[in-house]
């Protein structure tokens, strides 16, 4: 059964070394039907040679021989490699030369005459088998030393990557005008940028006031609480968020922009304002009298007044009458202009477009233009008038409020 597992494994190399020539001839043989690639030695001293020049994964050994012992070639063996397996067979057998051979590593010890071949054939099989354990389990540390250093490599690659995406994130939200405030589950403070720093100032010590003071002073619209406030570093628009993580876990994100850098509100009235005004100044400086220049005049100064409203810089002083021709031809000149907004405003039909002739009939298209703006068209003397015919007719008075409403953002 031993002869048929090692049969053909020609690659274990085993030394013999006897000086009894009977009995290495015997052992020789019965390695030889193991199918192992046998060399013999007939003393210690060939057989320590042989050791020295050759590598062998086998030793099968006598103890007592002149010049050189098998306890020596043990020791030889042993130090050259130290898995390689050692067999001791001796005549002279006694329990001190066993423990000496054991304590130096011999695989197994064995009395000569043999009980039966059957023995020595099988110790050396066992032999074998823990030589091949003792390499597998060397391939194998070996490999896990590989796996272990390229895991360990490619862990220290994923921790330098994931340091420096952390360190962009980090300069990148430092370098963001708003300010960054990121708390956890307990109301403490896990990263702040120097925006936030500088806004909230000594409130940011104390994080739990902080919340309880943005949660009680700020309105929640859309579930997330906003709104203005005053803090330490000067006023400031507040949002503040709740940002939900696995594992039922979650965090709140505050985010603030500095007073002076938000947006004020009305900047898109007050550049339609600026619009307007530009249009009433080129009007007002045209040929204009009668209730047509009173009537512009009078816009003029609502308009100021709105602005004054809205804080926007009003004109100096209001612009004089000019002499020059008041020309409608351009699609976009501000007369065109105003006209079309105050149509607008009204939801009243465009008025037949004015020809380009003379001065008088300009400004008497121009005047009924106006007019009709106003919803005195029907009346020439004025407010007056149209209330007479309001009350005499008993209908409900369908004309806007004057000044006109300021455009909506659909308008716009």
């Amino acid at each position: 059964m031993a002869a048929e597992r090692y049969k053909g494994r020609t690659s274990v190399r085993v030394l013999v070394c006897d000086d009894d020539p009977a009995m290495l001839s015997l052992m020789v043989r019965r390695l030889e039907k193991l199918g192992l690639t046998i060399d013999k030695a007939s003393g210690g001293a060939e057989a320590s040679t042989r050791i020295a020049e050759h590598s062998y994964d086998l030793l099968v050994t006598d103890i007592y021989m002149p010049e050189v012992t098998g306890l020596e070639l043990l020791k030889q063996f042993k130090a050259k490699d130290p898995r390689g397996q050692v067999v001791v067979a001796t005549a002279s057998a006694s329990l001190e030369s066993a423990v000496e051979a054991l304590n130096h590593g011999a695989f197994a010890y064995l009395n000569k005459p043999f009980d039966h071949v059957s023995v020595f054939d099988n110790v050396v099989s066992r032999a074998i088998d823990f030589w091949h354990l003792l390499l597998d389990n060397q391939r194998m540390a070996e490999a896990q030393r590989r796996r272990g250093d390229l895991l360990e490599e490619e862990v220290a690659s994923r921790i330098r990557k994931l340091k420096g995406h952390q360190q962009y994130l980090g300069a990148l939200v430092a370098s963001l005008p708003v300010g960054i405030v990121v708390f956890d589950g307990k109301a403490r403070v896990l990263m702040a940028n120097p925006t936030a720093e500088r806004l909230l100032g000594t409130e940011l010590a104390d994080a739990g006031s902080l919340l309880d003071r943005l949660g009680r002073d700020m309105a929640a619209q859309d579930g997330v609480l906003r709104g203005d406030m005053e803090l330490s570093g000067g006023p400031a628009r507040l949002w503040l968020v709740d940002l939900k993580l696995e594992e039922d876990k979650s965090q709140r994100v505050l985010v603030l922009v500095d007073g002076d850098q938000a947006t004020a509100p009305g900047t898109l009235l007050a550049k339609s304002m600026g619009q307007l005004r530009s249009g009433l100044a080129w009007l007002i400086r045209q040929p204009l009298s009668g209730e047509t220049g009173k009537m512009v005049r009078g816009l003029f100064g609502e308009l100021r007044e709105v602005e004054r409203l809205l804080g926007v810089s009003p004109v100096d002083r209001e612009p004089t009458f000019g002499t020059g021709p008041l020309r409608m031809d351009g699609a976009a000149s501000p007369a065109r202009r105003l006209l079309d907004r105050g149509r607008a405003l009204m939801g009243r039909h465009a008025p037949a477009p004015i020809a380009n002739n003379d001065s008088d009939s300009t400004r008497t298209e121009l005047e009924r233009s106006v007019r009709r703006w106003a919803g005195d068209a029907e009346h020439p003397n004025g407010g007056e008038g149209a209330k007479e015919a309001a009350s005499a007719t008993e209908e409900p008075d369908t004309r806007p409020v004057w000044p006109p409403p300021l455009p909506t953002q659909a308008e716009r």
